[in-house]
């Protein structure tokens, strides 16, 4: 699919902490971005799936509980607000329900390294690790996770795509 995608540069972590808004209230729109750290040469499809992976799975629930419900409408919303600005190609399309359970991959990784070089944690290195990469790819494969990816693949496979 890669020579499908096109190549751009993305952020690369699309959370609602690297950005800052306009105002409070439920309606507010983005009005800066910040943390260009895992920005680089990649592909919309990617740095979508990072935004919905960063925003649309509370990460923390799956900590604590052992459980995470993806916010669906959240995602909804995501690749709506999206494709106003700027439709995906088929191959965009295709490739966004499959990169969504790898996503993580690249920051998991980061965020091991960081533990084990930089700050010298092995305990948080393990949790980087267990928690971050092996835990957040194995969530893709619980009835929850399925139903994220299976609700991008639905709307892929509906989706007119840019000519």
């Amino acid at each position: 699919m890669l020579p499908g995608v096109g190549r751009l540069w993305g952020h690369g972590d699309w959370h609602p902490s690297n950005l800052t808004w306009d105002s409070a209230s439920p309606g507010a729109g983005v009005a800066a971005v910040i943390d260009l750290g895992l920005a680089n040469r990649t592909f919309a499809a990617h740095d979508l799936a990072v935004a919905i992976e960063r925003s649309a799975v509370p990460w923390l629930d799956l900590a604590e509980h052992g459980q995470a419900q993806p916010d669906i409408p959240a995602a909804r919303a995501l690749l709506d607000g999206y494709l106003g600005a700027r439709r995906l190609s088929d191959a965009e399309l295709a490739a966004l329900p499959l990169l969504l359970p790898v996503v993580h991959t690249e920051y998991a990784l980061s965020e091991v390294e960081y533990f084990a070089s930089v700050v010298r944690s092995p305990g948080n290195a393990d949790l980087a690790y267990h928690t971050y990469l092996i835990g957040h790819a194995r969530w893709f494969g619980t009835p929850e996770g399925r139903a994220l990816v299976s609700h991008l693949q639905r709307r892929a496979d509906r989706q007119p795509a840019a000519p």
